[in-house]
């Protein structure tokens, strides 16, 4: 399992939210009694309106923003790291903690992995 597919569900809950809606549709399939199918189908509703609430958290200009406000200081210390430590040779940064790596890997895996899949699903909307 690679790391991209470990931080896709951390990165993209809509991808979650649909593996929930398809694994309950096929068990609605496969039963017979009528109230395990009911049940089967409010979880589906419950799922679908989920996703519904964050398609539509993405149209509105803070929630859009604040993704980009927490990427923002891992892009700055990437920056200095590279152009002023590396490249130009004018200084040393100290580095991130372990648990602040952790988070600028989920950062990066959501901006490289999951905005393309946000944006496929948003597609003709």
């Amino acid at each position: 399992m690679g790391i991209l597919s470990m931080l896709l569900p951390f990165v993209n809950p809509l991808e979650k939210i649909a593996k929930s809606i398809s694994e309950h549709k096929i068990a609605m399939a496969n039963v017979e009694l009528s109230e395990e199918k009911l049940y089967h189908e409010e979880r589906i509703k419950q799922f679908e309106t989920q996703q519904l609430i964050l398609l539509e958290e993405t149209k509105h200009a803070i929630t859009r923003w604040i993704r980009p406000c927490f990427a923002m200081p891992f892009v700055i210390y990437n920056m200095k790291v590279m152009v002023w430590d590396k490249v130009l040779g004018l200084g040393t940064t100290d580095s991130l903690s372990a648990e602040m790596w952790y988070i600028e890997g989920a950062i990066i895996g959501f901006y490289f992995a999951g905005r393309p899949i946000e944006k496929w699903l948003n597609k003709g909307k």
